[in-house]
């Protein structure tokens, strides 16, 4: 369920970021026109890694889920597959 909670955090954080950082541009001042682009640039790898690594916690807990969720079925079924058989067994003798 953490992993489920963090992926989505990171997911939302970095997709907005990436909206936020990717288009940025600055055209008042000189220094500033150089510079901002070339952070966003910097920027706009980490922030996709950050969505990206969303991604994967979210495919992780849900991962996790799926093999508590087979886990759960299987004992089940083990217990009615085994009350069968000694249902059976008793009503023999």
């Amino acid at each position: 369920m953490l992993f489920l909670i963090l992926g989505w955090i990171l997911l939302v954080f970095g997709g907005i970021l990436v909206l936020v950082v990717g288009p940025v541009r600055v055209s008042s001042g000189a220094g500033s026109a150089l510079a901002l682009p070339f952070v966003g640039a910097l920027a706009l790898p980490f922030v996709g890694g950050m969505a990206l690594t969303g991604l994967a916690m979210i495919y992780a807990g849900e991962l996790v889920r799926v093999f508590f969720t087979i886990e759960d079925n299987t004992r089940a079924a083990a217990e009615h597959l085994y009350k069968m058989v000694s249902e059976k067994t008793t009503s023999k003798t």
